[in-house]
């Protein structure tokens, strides 16, 4: 159904393995409790449609933990490390900050 569609965002927990997704584009309904080094905000997607988030876990779950708390949350190693992949092919490098001298 068209209604069931929302906007959702994927969140990792730094680099970790730790992922979460909200409606809340700003991230502040998932605990930060549940990651010391920050929840970092890495796509945004269609939630309820078939070009779901192409994670390895079910979009059930997602929906209900939305439903209920606001969030979803899971661990998944190998799906962080084709992320981080992901993120350095689709990322420029920063600029290089002017080196001063001293004498």
């Amino acid at each position: 159904m068209q209604s069931d569609v929302r906007t959702a965002y994927l969140f990792q927990c730094g680099n970790e393995d730790l992922f979460a997704v909200s409606h809340d584009k700003t991230g502040g309904v998932i605990p930060g409790g549940s990651c010391t080094s920050g929840w970092l905000l890495r796509q945004e997607f269609q939630l309820g449609t078939q070009d779901q988030l192409a994670a390895p876990v079910d979009p059930e779950p997602i929906i209900r933990g939305i439903t209920a708390k606001g969030y979803y949350i899971w661990r998944d190693p190998c799906w962080a490390q084709r992320t981080a992949h992901w993120l350095r092919a689709t990322t420029s490098p920063s600029p290089k900050l002017p080196q001063t001298h001293r004498r």
